[in-house]
């Protein structure tokens, strides 16, 4: 199996990158527990549920999605006790530890789902998982961390074995943000020194660089300020 996580600040196109991916390579999927069910459950489960109308089908798929997702957190929280512990002692460098342990429970729950539902000839993409979440807890450190301040939270988990780092320009970046309708709100919680949208998004980007040169991972560079379609044909290309 070939796990694909996405990383890069705010704005720069990861989720349209990827959802345009899924589009057009049949051959990469998203971690999901219903698929994982509809892959791995009895028949008779599996019929009842495709054949259900979809007013109980969509309540069915929250509680299997949540489900799987629990199960395999459990079974990671078992075998990599320190994880957790780690993550909390960086996260409270940040004003609002609460929310990357958050953030770092939800990435364990996809990423262990992934290696589960996958066939191990399979590819999965990840938008924002765990090599995301460490930069973006860098980049609220309520200091200028080095790679080496935090390499312990890196090597508490399995690397990714591609990451794709989309890195456009700072302005391009604030700029589709903008184009949302708000600046992402990480603006508020990095050090005081950066807290305009031009300086916190120069840091984010800081700090993800700093991740894709030092995981173990195979890195794919992209500015992705070209056309969609270009930019995953290039992507495809280096999956290949």
């Amino acid at each position: 199996m070939t796990i694909i996580e996405f990383i890069g600040p705010p704005g720069s196109g990861k989720s349209t990158l990827i959802t345009q991916l899924l589009q057009e390579s049949e051959a990469i999927q998203q971690p999901s527990g219903e698929q994982y069910f509809l892959n791995n459950a009895d028949n008779v489960f599996v019929l009842a549920y495709k054949l259900a109308p979809t007013m109980f089908t969509s309540p069915l798929k929250s509680l299997i999605e949540s489900h799987y997702r629990r199960k395999y957190l459990h079974r990671f929280v078992k075998t990599n006790p320190n994880f957790f512990t780690t993550c909390s002692s960086h996260a409270t460098n940040t004003s609002r530890p609460e929310y990357f342990i958050k953030l770092f429970l939800e990435g364990i729950e996809r990423r262990e789902l992934a290696y589960t539902g996958v066939s191990d000839e399979g590819m999965v993409v990840l938008d924002e998982n765990l090599c995301h979440y460490g930069a973006h807890m860098m980049t609220e450190y309520q200091s200028n961390p080095t790679f080496l301040d935090v390499e312990e939270v890196f090597t508490s988990f399995t690397s990714p074995d591609i990451l794709v780092h989309v890195n456009p320009p700072s302005d391009v970046g604030i700029k589709r943000q903008r184009q949302r309708g708000e600046i992402h709100s990480f603006v508020n919680h990095v050090p005081k020194e950066y807290r305009t949208p031009v300086k916190a998004q120069e840091r984010f980007s800081e700090m993800c660089e700093l991740v894709a040169k030092n995981v173990n991972s195979k890195v794919i560079k992209i500015k992705n300020t070209g056309s969609i379609e270009k930019t995953v044909s290039r992507i495809i290309g280096e999956l290949d």
